[in-house]
């Protein structure tokens, strides 16, 4: 007899803090936090091998002495090992974020600081700059430019300080989110002062009145507001502009939701064919003014601006401020992107002077802004995760008395990817992606649910599983019936002797997700006979094979990169010991 899946042990950690008595207190913090955390097979008890453990629920006073154990509980024993840590009177500060970007929506980013402070007579905030208060450890600054501030303690003689710096920048800003997580082929990054949301804000409130202004330039220079993000950043030229008398930059700065606009999903469209400078009629801030009013809560924020009557006169100025910025200040200013991903720097030459990048890369990604201008020189970065939603699912595929495979049909898979497991039984949750689990009863039921996680988010899915006396001493197997368009209705299950029954029980089980499919597809398979060797091997309509691959295991899935397909159908078959047992078609669509 032998075992053909083997998960290795489940191991719970249980971690205990508990205040101790000191002279001149008497604090019993109680129970802190229980997590149940699952290390693997490797785990070690006596050699921990993660270096920190982060109590985010828990606050530590300073000028207490803690006893910290940590108790690790098997099936076969509980151990438990335990020390003593002293955390001394102090101050410590921690930013909510640590950038700011000059008037975004509504006015200047704000930043919040979270002071900590253990056992202190006094404390005190320098500078109080910008600072909505300083009698509180909590406080919020609205800086207009880069600075450091000092949270200063004191207990007795004694001082404690922390230093936080906030980086404020005027011009560069690659995004304003660290991270971004997007489904879409593109997504847009860069700096929402562009010539682009400019332009269709001028367009939404002026119409035809607008039009019969910029039409004169861009029939004679279609690209003629290439640059126009560039005379947006000149500090110099934009205070002599603003003395005309009407505010419109100041209502674009500070009033018009522009980091809002940038999010929109018609956004990428609008941006790329008016950077294209190609229609001597800009007919793509029709596209603009259509997607602003599909919005209610963004019209309403663009009409809130008043009338095109007060920017008629600035309007028509603005064209000789930026006929002598084309003239004379045009190379003050630059803006180049790198990008960084797996380790190697790209140069996007092909962004050059663009604030506004739209962006599809095929891995996660750290795209790079670099600003100069004639009074500063600015980089700002923005991190693209590639990652998309998961469609969960799983199936029963292998039953051995009360024992189940479950085989994760999740799609798709990456490295970001994580699961967690609930078998309705009152077990701990199971943390790996295709768990093995031995149900507590007979002829029972049991909801199982499995939580699929990545940088998008988590996706559930539920399936009942019956567990049947009639299989005692059997092994079932599972055939699932799933469609090619996904039924996860469609599973039938049979005991191992009315499979013998069968004249042509299958031999493989064999399925792609998603179908037809675009940068990624998984072929799942599964190898129900004995064999010496297995390939997965797929062919165009030719029969010329463009993709193989050795099957090392009976049971798993393939994860095909997309982009090594053209639009088409394809064939994937299964051949086992030279003979091709199952064939499926495919179809690939970019």
């Amino acid at each position: 007899m032998f075992s053909l899946f083997n998960s290795g042990p489940f191991t719970n950690y249980f971690w205990h803090v508990h205040a101790i008595d000191t002279s001149d207190n008497q604090i019993q913090a109680e129970f802190l936090n229980k997590k149940s955390l699952q290390y693997g097979a490797d785990w070690i008890i006596d050699s921990i091998t993660s270096d920190t453990f982060h109590f985010n629920d828990f606050y530590f006073y300073g000028g207490l002495k803690y006893a910290v154990s940590l108790t690790s509980k098997t099936n076969c024993a509980t151990k438990t090992i335990w020390d003593t840590i002293e955390v001394q009177p102090g101050a410590f500060i921690s930013l909510s974020k640590p950038k700011a970007y000059a008037a975004p929506i509504n006015g200047a980013t704000s930043i919040q600081l979270n002071g900590y402070i253990s056992i202190a007579d006094s404390f005190r905030w320098e500078p109080e700059t910008w600072l909505n208060r300083t009698d509180t450890n909590v406080v919020v600054s609205t800086p207009l430019d880069s600075i450091h501030y000092i949270l200063i303690a004191k207990y007795g003689e004694c001082t404690s300080t922390d230093t936080a710096f906030i980086k404020y920048n005027r011009v560069a800003n690659a995004g304003v989110n660290d991270t971004i997580c997007f489904t879409n082929d593109t997504t847009i990054l860069g700096n929402s002062y562009d010539m682009s949301i400019f332009l269709g804000f001028l367009y939404y409130k002026g119409g035809s009145e607008f039009y019969n202004l910029f039409y004169p330039y861009t029939s004679n220079d279609p690209a003629y507001f290439r640059n126009l993000t560039h005379f947006l950043m000149h500090d110099e030229l934009m205070d002599q502009w603003l003395q005309c008398g009407t505010p419109i930059m100041d209502k674009f700065k500070h009033q018009v939701n522009r980091n809002q606009i940038l999010k929109q999903p018609w956004f990428k469209a609008y941006y790329k064919q008016l950077t294209q400078f190609t229609d001597l009629d800009m007919a793509a801030l029709d596209l603009f003014v259509d997607g602003v009013n599909s919005n209610y809560e963004l019209a309403a924020n663009l009409d809130a601006q008043g009338s095109w009557a007060e920017f008629e006169y600035c309007a028509t100025q603005m064209f000789d401020y930026y006929d002598n910025f084309l003239t004379s200040h045009l190379t003050e200013i630059s803006s180049s992107w790198v990008s960084i991903s797996h380790g190697d720097t790209s140069v996007l030459s092909a962004w050059d002077e663009y604030f506004v990048a739209a962006v599809n890369p095929s891995a996660s990604t750290s795209y790079i802004q670099t600003v100069i201008t004639p009074e500063r020189a600015e980089i700002d970065e923005v991190t693209v995760i590639r990652d998309t939603i998961l469609v969960p699912y799983f199936y029963a595929s292998m039953q051995f008395d009360s024992t189940v495979y479950f085989v994760n049909a999740t799609s798709p898979f990456s490295d970001a990817t994580s699961f967690s497991w609930n078998f309705g039984d009152g077990s701990l949750l199971d943390f790996s992606e295709f768990p093995i689990h031995t149900f507590p009863a007979f002829d029972s039921s049991f909801i199982v649910c499995m939580t699929a996680f990545n940088k998008c988010g988590s996706f559930g899915y539920c399936d009942t599983i019956r567990i049947d006396s009639s299989s005692l001493n059997n092994q079932r197997v599972v055939y699932n019936n799933r469609s090619e368009v996904g039924n996860q209705n469609a599973n039938a299950i049979i005991s191992d002797k009315q499979a013998r029954n069968i004249m042509n029980p299958p031999e493989v089980f064999l399925t792609n997700y998603p179908n037809p499919f675009g940068d990624q597809t998984i072929i799942d398979y599964q190898i129900w006979q004995s064999y010496s060797n297995a390939t997965l091997v797929i062919t165009n309509t030719l029969g010329q094979v463009v993709f193989e691959q050795n099957l090392t295991k009976p049971i798993n899935k393939v994860s095909v990169d997309g982009n090594l397909f053209e639009t088409g159908l394809y064939y994937y078959s299964i051949i086992v010991d030279q003979s091709t047992k199952l064939t499926r078609m495919m179809s690939a669509m970019h």
